[in-house]
């Protein structure tokens, strides 16, 4: 796909029947803000690389394709992109089958608009994982903490490569680290320790931590140890996953983000239809071993506790953005920044809700001038924030471009955006203010 300039791109789909955001401008907040719970807690896993939603959570059934017509470089068709499951509404993909016995757990939201200035995987990431176009943004969980104004929360993270925006919030642990601690805090050197050095200094506010911190380790190597044969896997990325449960299991952790997958396993420029089988099933298969390990773990391990692991924490899974629905290399598919997905489950979700939508446009339903696109695009629906509700065709048609990016009256028309996830996620956590994004709508149904 090649870049094109804004303003080109979305006059464009005007003068073709679609209608495109023009504002960068997010609404005012019309919604009210949650009471916080007594205590929450988050996770977010990253699938990097960009997911296949075709594959996954926003399918297509073979009638539809058939009935299309698409040509073949405007979409790449194979049995495994087709739906293989229906859920209220939604069109469910091969890659998902892990998922599908835990549906009433998850909510599913389509057609999320990422950055359409760029196609670069790291400047999207950065987006959908702060909620800032700007790159070089706080990630949300850190972002969240310090607008909770909770410096004690500790934040678990795994990075596969790339720079942790942590935005200076100093209480942060890799999550390779924690299955360093020993339960013993006794130190034969502690009596010679003094603050004359930094590494005697550093060592003394170790033990104290330790010593501090004593049950809670002691909780977080059993569930280490548990974790290992209910979570089993050989994949390091995925065992970080496992990792981060564990430390916000046993209360040592209260927020983690994690990659749990690597770029190089689902940028499928070659070797698509194989490569996303296997790596996007592989990981929404320990997805779905998370949710059963969190349904069945008190929290803190706790017998007498009333709340489970699940109870407690909100899940967050996210990747990038989408591939394209056309092929790329015969046997791959390039970036798609224009539409992207977000699962979510656990704690206060609202399971088995599917919100926002997407369309596959054809090139000659684009028209655009002097051949800027030369495939179809597989691109978000604008979404009614009133109703909450995807837009449909005939709705996009009759509505004044100019009634898109502002909410008043009764309407409030835009996209879903990354910041939008997150702009509901921290109402839910009782935070109506967050400093890497500004104050909008938010998602009405994804939380109970």
């Amino acid at each position: 796909m090649k870049n094109m300039d804004r303003r080109q791109f979305i006059q464009a789909a005007i003068n073709s029947g679609l209608v495109f955001s023009l504002s960068s401008l997010r609404p005012e907040s019309i919604f009210a803000q949650q009471d916080p719970a007594s205590e929450k807690l988050l996770l977010v896993l990253r699938f990097n690389g960009a997911w296949d939603p075709l594959m996954a959570m926003d399918a297509r059934t073979k009638e539809y394709l058939n009935a299309a017509s698409f040509s073949t470089s405007e979409f790449l068709a194979f049995d495994d992109r087709t739906s293989i499951k229906q859920y209220k509404g939604a069109q469910l993909g091969i890659s998902m089958k892990p998922l599908f016995e835990y549906l009433d757990d998850i909510c599913i939201v389509n057609g999320v608009m990422m950055n359409m200035k760029s196609s670069a995987h790291e400047t999207n990431r950065e987006y959908m994982s702060s909620g800032n176009i700007t790159t070089g943004t706080t990630f949300f969980p850190f972002a969240l903490a310090q607008a909770m104004q909770r410096p004690d929360y500790r934040i678990g993270y795994h990075m596969e490569y790339e720079t942790l925006q942590s935005g200076n919030y100093n209480n942060i642990a890799p999550t390779k680290n924690l299955v360093s601690f020993s339960e013993t805090i006794d130190d034969p050197y502690e009596s010679v320790l003094d603050d004359e050095t930094t590494a005697a200094s550093m060592q003394k506010r170790v033990i104290s931590q330790k010593r501090k911190d004593k049950d809670t380790i002691t909780t977080l190597n059993k569930l280490i140890e548990i974790t290992k044969t209910s979570l089993s896997s050989n994949n390091s990325q995925i065992q970080q996953a496992s990792l981060a449960l564990a430390g916000l299991g046993a209360g040592y952790l209260k927020m983690a983000q994690v990659d749990m997958t690597r770029d190089g396993d689902l940028d499928t420029h070659f070797g698509h239809q194989s490569t996303h089988n296997t790596k996007l099933t592989e990981g929404f298969d320990h997805v779905a071993k998370m949710i059963k390990f969190m349904k069945e773990t008190p929290y803190r391990l706790d017998p007498s506790s009333q709340k489970t692991l699940f109870d407690m924490t909100t899940v967050v899974v996210t990747s990038e953005f989408a591939r394209t629905a056309y092929p790329e290399s015969d046997s791959g598919t390039a970036h798609n920044q224009y539409t992207n997905s977000c699962l979510l489950f656990g704690g206060n979700v609202n399971g088995g809700t599917l919100i926002g939508g997407s369309h596959i446009y054809k090139k000659s339903e684009l028209n655009l001038p002097n051949s800027e696109m030369t495939n179809g695009l597989y691109h978000a629906t604008p979404f009614n924030f009133h109703t909450q509700k995807p837009m449909t065709r005939e709705e996009q048609s009759s509505t004044p471009v100019e009634a898109f990016g502002t909410c008043k009256a009764n309407k409030c028309l835009d996209y879903i955006y990354p910041e939008t996830i997150w702009r509901t996620v921290a109402q839910d956590f009782g935070v109506n203010s967050v400093s890497t994004f500004s104050t909008g709508p938010i998602l009405k149904n994804m939380f109970k």
